[in-house]
């Protein structure tokens, strides 16, 4: 497929050894992806690197305002940047493989984690993280002498940096190698809390020696996910936010004294505050996050669907409301995955988030936010359509329907048709302006006019077999279409009014659905033994252009001839 018209010179290309067919990366480069790791130098707030699920490494020396790729990143075997850690010798660090997904809780697989000990300028692979365990690194922390990798099998510590692991935990706990996803560490190594099979375990005495805290007294065991977070200006405080086995949130719980105790901060839970979505579709497995302000260990902040802020002055605060217009200074993408600030917070109020979306910033404490996306080209496509002049659609993983028409500033410039979760997306080779994709659990979208109303039309709700609250259908159901311009054996008629008399072997015409003249011929079976067929009656002809759709739904495909027409509606279908 070449998607490029005209010249562009800036075009990355790359070339396959096993086929010799040239690439080029057409972005997007104005529309954010889901991005799950973020890193602010330490020592530098303008130095920024970003890690994307599909799409790699990025790196930033303007405080996000534009972004170019780590140089040789797409040489990396494995670029499904999970999470990224900075020692304090600067040596940085990045791990791959997304654990947390929908719906069925695994996602790209990883290959382990890379190192750079010149600032990110060139990676090495750490050949000891090429086992089971690291094909899903979940979180990497560490202090000067250490470094904790959060895995697929284990929470796993090395002395050395990252040439060779251990696991802390006793292999008579049933614990041991069970997935760790989170791990947490103060600068000075005292405190390490670490969340091992949904359970809470706390170091305080700097020996490793880890101790389960997760029973009825402390943190409940009855969750899907724990996330920790130590207040960067108090060591002693620590804090825990739990998801329970329904996506919601169970509680956050604090601990004044290094993990040894812990209480809980809401004294219920009610339904005023969910952060991780509505009843119909609350996902605390998949967006979870969980910082504290550098300045305040009272100040806690909560990323789930949208950014909140607690105080226990002021209880929850919400910073972001994703479904706003993306112009408003209240708009931040859905789904907060991580949550930094800058090294200068105290002077610059500076606080940065990772969405499904791609990167926001706020230089006002969280009050107004703007995107910085500009050349972060991260888009996560599940399905790819392509016009007939090479202009391109794509459904993406929370980032809707994306159209790059080719009439952009750069190659790379998409415009978004719809938002949320898209799947398979069909253009029609009868028509371009008429489209089909698929969102979540068997919803299909029809368009016709190139987008424009895509929102408007679902087509397929005659045929899902149930409510969006019991979710049978596939979480993206397989959308095919088979497309003739002149099938023979076409069931489908179309309808003509003869806007005269008709005599034997005058030549007539239909227009179908798809905006094409079908010409016929008057025979004499259209006379039926008249001489002639008066003005206003009708005749029939075939349409010969046949678009046969099939959507793969929960027990059953279904096949509907009129799905891509747009003059049908409802159109039929049939199992």
């Amino acid at each position: 497929m070449n998607a490029q018209r005209g010249s562009n010179n800036n075009a990355v290309r790359t070339k396959s050894d096993k086929t010799n067919m040239e690439w080029i990366e057409m972005g997007p480069s104005n529309q954010g992806g889901r991005t799950r790791a973020l890193l602010v130098d330490k020592d530098n707030p303008n130095l920024i690197y970003a890690g994307a699920i599909a799409g790699g490494l990025w790196k930033s020396t303007l405080g996000g305002s534009s972004w170019t790729k780590i140089a040789n990143s797409d040489n990396f075997d494995n670029t499904a940047i999970s999470c990224l850690y900075q020692a304090p010798n600067g040596d940085l660090y990045f791990g791959t493989g997304e654990y947390f997904d929908l719906p069925n809780n695994l996602g790209l697989q990883g290959k382990g984690i890379w190192k750079s000990t010149d600032n990110g300028n060139t990676w090495n692979y750490l050949n000891s993280t090429s086992d089971e365990a690291f094909k899903y690194v979940i979180k990497i922390a560490g202090t000067a002498n250490k470094l904790y990798a959060a895995t697929y099998q284990g929470l796993l510590v090395s002395t050395d940096g990252g040439q060779t692991w251990t696991n802390p935990i006793p292999n008579t706990d049933a614990n041991f190698d069970k997935p760790a996803t989170d791990v947490e560490v103060t600068n000075d190594g005292s405190l390490v809390v670490a969340s091992i099979n949904n359970k809470a375990y706390v170091c305080n005495t700097g020996d490793d020696n880890f101790v389960l805290k997760s029973d009825n007294n402390n943190i409940p065991i009855d969750v899907i996910r724990l996330e920790f977070a130590i207040a960067p200006s108090n060591i002693n405080h620590v804090y825990c936010i739990a998801v329970n086995n329904e996506g919601k949130l169970k509680n956050i719980y604090e601990s004044k004294d290094k993990g040894n105790t812990w209480t809980a901060i809401l004294a219920y839970v009610t339904s005023q505050f969910q952060p991780f979505g509505t009843d119909k579709n609350q996902q605390g497995k998949y967006h979870c996050s969980l910082a504290v302000s550098p300045t305040n260990d009272s100040t806690l902040y909560i990323g789930g669907i949208n950014l909140y802020r607690y105080h226990p002055n002021t209880s929850f605060e919400q910073l972001t409301i994703y479904n706003l217009p993306s112009y408003s200074l209240a708009y931040v993408h859905q789904n907060i995955f991580d949550i930094k600030f800058s090294p200068n917070y105290a002077t610059d109020k500076t606080i940065y988030v990772a969405t499904d979306g791609g990167l926001f910033k706020s230089t006002t404490n969280g009050s107004t936010w703007t995107a910085i996306n500009k050349n972060l080209n991260i888009g996560y496509f599940n399905s790819v359509g392509v016009y007939p002049n090479n202009e391109v659609i794509g459904g993406t993983q929370h980032n809707g329907f994306l159209y790059n028409n080719l009439t952009g500033t750069t190659i790379y410039d998409f415009n978004k048709l719809l938002n949320g979760v898209c799947g398979d997306i069909l253009v029609s080779s009868f028509n371009p302006q008429c489209m089909l994709g698929t969102t979540t659990y068997g919803t299909l979208y029809r368009t016709s006019n190139g987008g424009g109303d895509i929102t408007t039309t679902s087509v397929s709700d005659s045929i899902l077999v149930q409510n969006f609250k019991t979710y049978k259908e596939p979480y993206l159901a397989p959308l095919r279409v088979f497309e003739n311009f002149y099938d023979t054996n076409s069931v489908q008629m179309l309808e003509i009014i003869a806007g005269k008399d008709l005599h034997l072997g005058d030549t007539v015409f239909a227009t179908n659905g798809f905006g094409k003249n079908i010409y016929h011929i008057v025979s004499a079976a259209d006379l039926n033994g008249h001489p002639v067929i008066p003005k206003g009656d009708t005749i029939y002809t075939k349409d010969t252009y046949t678009s046969l759709v099939a959507l793969g739904l929960a027990n059953r495909v279904w096949i509907s001839w009129e799905a891509l027409n747009p003059t049908k509606i409802p159109p039929a279908w049939y199992p």
